[in-house]
């Protein structure tokens, strides 16, 4: 990036003031370090804003890789559980979502859904106690939306 660690990090919490993100206060630039900072509207709005890059949004939708380095070969998993389907889910579409963890926030998850009628959704859930519950909460949150919601109707007059 052609930035030290400080002026990228400097340069992160400068991006997340312009994008809205109001609680948002990063220490480093991996997102491991408890010392990070962000509200689950920040996350909305991260998660958003991502999503517009179709490199990002591209990347976010690969349930799995091959890497061949030094003749070795290495198959790595996307970590969304939803995507993989390793969470049973009836989503008509998921759009992309992030995973993250550190001691202090617990297990951590960004995602955009959608439903057979074209509705989507963002839903982050912060704190789970367990790797696959931050999953099961999305999607249990994002059904109860879907199930109960009374969507505004788009007229065309």
């Amino acid at each position: 990036s052609g930035y030290t660690m400080e002026e990228f990090v400097a340069r992160m919490n400068q991006k997340a003031q312009e994008l809205g993100m109001t609680d948002a206060n990063f220490i480093d630039p991996t997102g491991l370090d408890d010392s990070n900072q962000a509200s689950a509207s920040d996350l909305a709005i991260l998660l958003a804003n991502a999503l517009y890059s179709d490199k990002i949004r591209e990347t976010l939708l690969i349930p799995e890789y091959t890497l061949y380095f030094a003749e070795k070969k290495h198959h790595i998993w996307n970590t969304n559980w939803l995507l993989l389907g390793w969470i049973p889910n009836n989503f008509a579409e998921i759009f992309g979502g992030k995973t993250g963890y550190t001691f202090a926030a617990g297990y951590s998850f960004a995602v955009r859904v959608g439903n057979k009628d074209g509705q989507k959704l963002d839903v982050v859930v912060l704190g789970a106690d367990a790797h696959e519950t931050r999953f099961t909460e999305a999607r249990d949150a994002a059904n109860m939306v879907f199930e109960n919601y009374q969507w505004p109707s788009l007229r065309s007059d």
